[in-house]
């Protein structure tokens, strides 16, 4: 038995979004290389960068973060 590219679209799409997400993950790491990965989380952190320096994202000192985390002693 096969199915053609619409039954199978309709197939998967009509799976609840958790099903649907592990099939998407699958197929795009059936597409994409490791390299290509390294250079979207590159991009990525680039990005993230200059949004810090342009001062578009809150930030927070670490001592504050570590208290929260690890709480008053």
């Amino acid at each position: 038995m096969s199915l053609d590219d619409q039954e199978l679209l309709s197939a998967v799409l009509d799976l609840p979004p958790d099903r649907r997400v592990v099939i998407a993950e699958r197929i795009y790491d059936s597409l994409s290389s490791d390299q290509h990965r390294d250079v979207a989380c590159i991009e990525e952190a680039e990005a993230r960068l200059d949004a810090f320096y342009r001062g578009e994202v809150k930030t927070i000192p670490a001592d504050e973060v570590l208290e929260e985390f690890l709480g008053s002693e």
